[in-house]
Protein backbone atom coordinates (compact mmCIF):
# COMPACT_ATOMS: atom_id res chain seq x y z
CA UNK A 1 0.00 0.00 0.00
CA UNK A 2 2.83 2.69 1.08
CA UNK A 3 4.31 1.69 -2.75
CA UNK A 4 1.23 2.72 -4.41
CA UNK A 5 0.63 5.83 -2.56
CA UNK A 6 4.35 7.43 -2.99
CA UNK A 7 3.67 6.58 -6.48
CA UNK A 8 0.31 7.72 -6.87
CA UNK A 9 0.01 10.85 -3.90
CA UNK A 10 2.62 13.10 -5.81
CA UNK A 11 1.29 13.09 -9.27
CA UNK A 12 -2.37 13.63 -7.82
CA UNK A 13 -1.20 16.36 -6.43
CA UNK A 14 0.38 18.45 -9.19
CA UNK A 15 -2.30 17.60 -11.64
CA UNK A 16 -4.87 19.03 -9.01
CA UNK A 17 -2.39 22.28 -8.15
CA UNK A 18 -1.93 22.86 -12.19
CA UNK A 19 -5.74 22.51 -12.79
CA UNK A 20 -6.81 24.74 -9.58
CA UNK A 21 -4.22 27.26 -10.98
CA UNK A 22 -5.50 27.05 -14.71
CA UNK A 23 -9.28 27.65 -13.59
CA UNK A 24 -8.19 30.30 -10.74
CA UNK A 25 -6.46 31.89 -13.88
CA UNK A 26 -9.07 31.78 -16.89
CA UNK A 27 -12.29 33.58 -15.21
CA UNK A 28 -12.66 35.04 -18.94
CA UNK A 29 -11.64 32.00 -20.96
CA UNK A 30 -14.16 29.72 -22.71
CA UNK A 31 -15.79 27.35 -20.41
CA UNK A 32 -17.53 24.57 -21.55
CA UNK A 33 -20.31 22.34 -19.57
CA UNK A 34 -21.22 18.92 -20.48
CA UNK A 35 -21.55 15.10 -19.76
CA UNK A 36 -19.37 12.21 -20.05
CA UNK A 37 -19.79 8.68 -20.08
CA UNK A 38 -17.16 6.12 -18.93
CA UNK A 39 -17.18 2.36 -19.92
CA UNK A 40 -13.69 0.37 -18.56
CA UNK A 41 -12.53 -3.22 -18.22
CA UNK A 42 -10.03 -3.61 -15.42
CA UNK A 43 -7.81 -5.98 -13.78
CA UNK A 44 -7.80 -6.38 -10.00
CA UNK A 45 -5.74 -8.08 -7.13
CA UNK A 46 -6.18 -7.26 -3.03
CA UNK A 47 -3.65 -5.71 -2.16
CA UNK A 48 -1.06 -7.65 0.13
CA UNK A 49 -1.86 -10.46 -1.94
CA UNK A 50 1.31 -12.64 -2.19
CA UNK A 51 -0.48 -14.29 -5.98
CA UNK A 52 0.10 -12.37 -9.13
CA UNK A 53 -2.74 -13.87 -10.30
CA UNK A 54 -5.05 -10.28 -11.53
CA UNK A 55 -9.01 -10.89 -11.79
CA UNK A 56 -11.25 -9.01 -14.19
CA UNK A 57 -13.82 -6.79 -14.18
CA UNK A 58 -16.37 -3.99 -15.59
CA UNK A 59 -17.04 -0.23 -15.04
CA UNK A 60 -19.61 1.60 -16.35
CA UNK A 61 -19.60 5.94 -15.25
CA UNK A 62 -21.78 8.60 -15.85
CA UNK A 63 -21.94 12.27 -14.89
CA UNK A 64 -21.66 16.17 -15.78
CA UNK A 65 -18.70 18.24 -16.25
CA UNK A 66 -16.96 21.67 -16.33
CA UNK A 67 -13.84 22.67 -18.57
CA UNK A 68 -12.61 26.09 -18.87
CA UNK A 69 -9.62 26.98 -21.87
CA UNK A 70 -6.38 28.12 -20.99
CA UNK A 71 -4.26 28.68 -24.04
CA UNK A 72 -3.55 25.64 -25.64
CA UNK A 73 -4.85 24.37 -22.37
CA UNK A 74 -7.98 22.61 -21.00
CA UNK A 75 -8.51 21.70 -17.56
CA UNK A 76 -11.57 19.74 -16.57
CA UNK A 77 -13.71 18.79 -13.81
CA UNK A 78 -15.61 15.76 -14.02
CA UNK A 79 -18.05 14.33 -11.28
CA UNK A 80 -19.57 10.85 -12.23
CA UNK A 81 -21.26 8.20 -10.13
CA UNK A 82 -20.29 4.31 -10.83
CA UNK A 83 -21.04 0.68 -10.96
CA UNK A 84 -18.28 -1.95 -10.92
CA UNK A 85 -18.77 -5.93 -11.16
CA UNK A 86 -15.37 -6.80 -9.56
CA UNK A 87 -16.64 -10.95 -9.95
CA UNK A 88 -20.16 -12.37 -10.18
CA UNK A 89 -20.12 -11.80 -6.45
CA UNK A 90 -18.45 -8.58 -6.36
CA UNK A 91 -19.88 -5.35 -6.79
CA UNK A 92 -19.60 -1.52 -5.90
CA UNK A 93 -21.22 1.63 -6.25
CA UNK A 94 -19.14 5.17 -6.46
CA UNK A 95 -21.63 7.44 -5.37
CA UNK A 96 -19.63 10.61 -6.09
CA UNK A 97 -16.14 10.04 -8.01
CA UNK A 98 -14.44 13.28 -8.69
CA UNK A 99 -11.83 13.81 -11.29
CA UNK A 100 -9.02 16.62 -12.50
CA UNK A 101 -8.02 16.35 -15.87
CA UNK A 102 -5.59 18.92 -17.99
CA UNK A 103 -5.41 17.91 -21.72
CA UNK A 104 -3.51 19.35 -24.72
CA UNK A 105 -5.39 21.01 -27.11
CA UNK A 106 -3.45 19.73 -30.47
CA UNK A 107 -6.35 19.82 -33.12
CA UNK A 108 -8.33 17.18 -32.95
CA UNK A 109 -6.27 15.46 -30.77
CA UNK A 110 -5.79 16.11 -26.69
CA UNK A 111 -3.40 13.81 -24.81
CA UNK A 112 -4.56 14.46 -20.90
CA UNK A 113 -3.47 13.71 -17.48
CA UNK A 114 -5.82 12.82 -14.78
CA UNK A 115 -5.94 12.66 -11.09
CA UNK A 116 -9.72 11.79 -8.87
CA UNK A 117 -10.71 10.08 -6.05
CA UNK A 118 -13.69 8.38 -5.21
CA UNK A 119 -15.72 10.07 -2.32
CA UNK A 120 -17.90 7.47 -1.36
CA UNK A 121 -18.02 4.47 -2.67
CA UNK A 122 -19.95 1.53 -0.75
CA UNK A 123 -19.27 -2.78 -2.25
CA UNK A 124 -19.74 -5.93 -1.45
CA UNK A 125 -17.32 -8.47 -1.86
CA UNK A 126 -18.50 -11.85 -1.53
CA UNK A 127 -20.70 -10.74 1.27
CA UNK A 128 -18.31 -9.08 3.09
CA UNK A 129 -19.53 -5.33 3.06
CA UNK A 130 -17.92 -2.19 2.97
CA UNK A 131 -17.73 1.61 2.60
CA UNK A 132 -14.74 3.68 1.75
CA UNK A 133 -13.69 7.82 1.42
CA UNK A 134 -11.06 8.79 -0.77
CA UNK A 135 -10.06 5.74 -2.98
CA UNK A 136 -7.00 7.74 -5.07
CA UNK A 137 -6.70 7.48 -8.80
CA UNK A 138 -4.49 8.39 -11.44
CA UNK A 139 -4.79 8.36 -15.31
CA UNK A 140 -3.49 9.30 -18.81
CA UNK A 141 -5.42 9.33 -22.25
CA UNK A 142 -5.76 10.19 -25.49
CA UNK A 143 -8.68 11.93 -26.75
CA UNK A 144 -9.99 12.63 -30.56
CA UNK A 145 -12.35 15.65 -31.20
CA UNK A 146 -15.18 14.29 -33.33
CA UNK A 147 -16.65 17.45 -34.16
CA UNK A 148 -16.63 20.68 -32.17
CA UNK A 149 -18.63 19.53 -29.04
CA UNK A 150 -17.18 15.65 -28.97
CA UNK A 151 -14.09 13.82 -27.83
CA UNK A 152 -14.00 10.38 -27.86
CA UNK A 153 -11.41 9.26 -25.19
CA UNK A 154 -9.19 5.93 -24.79
CA UNK A 155 -7.13 6.14 -21.73
CA UNK A 156 -5.65 3.67 -18.92
CA UNK A 157 -5.70 3.92 -15.27
CA UNK A 158 -4.42 3.12 -11.92
CA UNK A 159 -6.68 2.97 -8.37
CA UNK A 160 -5.92 1.93 -4.99
CA UNK A 161 -9.29 0.86 -4.05
CA UNK A 162 -9.10 1.32 -0.60
CA UNK A 163 -11.90 -0.79 1.27
CA UNK A 164 -12.01 0.86 5.26
CA UNK A 165 -13.47 -2.60 6.30
CA UNK A 166 -12.13 -5.74 4.55
CA UNK A 167 -8.90 -6.36 2.17
CA UNK A 168 -8.28 -3.57 -0.05
CA UNK A 169 -7.30 -3.34 -3.57
CA UNK A 170 -5.31 -2.67 -6.33
CA UNK A 171 -6.75 -1.82 -9.71
CA UNK A 172 -5.48 -1.00 -13.22
CA UNK A 173 -7.54 -0.37 -16.49
CA UNK A 174 -8.54 0.66 -19.53
CA UNK A 175 -11.48 2.88 -20.40
CA UNK A 176 -13.40 4.68 -23.04
CA UNK A 177 -14.83 7.97 -22.68
CA UNK A 178 -17.23 9.72 -24.52
CA UNK A 179 -17.68 13.02 -23.69
CA UNK A 180 -20.51 15.81 -25.11
CA UNK A 181 -19.45 19.37 -24.55
CA UNK A 182 -21.15 23.20 -25.45
CA UNK A 183 -20.36 26.59 -24.47
CA UNK A 184 -21.59 27.75 -21.34
CA UNK A 185 -23.00 31.38 -21.53
CA UNK A 186 -21.77 33.57 -18.69
CA UNK A 187 -24.87 35.06 -16.60
CA UNK A 188 -25.96 38.58 -17.35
Amino acid sequence: MEKVARRLIPLGVMIVLAAVNGVARAQSQPTWGGAQVTASSFAWRRANDPSPAWRHGVELAWGPTLAVDQGPLRFSGVLQIGVRAFDASSWAIAVSTHAFEVAARLGVLEPQIRAGFALLTLDDFDGDVSAELFSPRVGVGLGVRAGRRVRITVGAYAEYFWRWFGPSALVRGLSLDVRYEKPMRPRQ
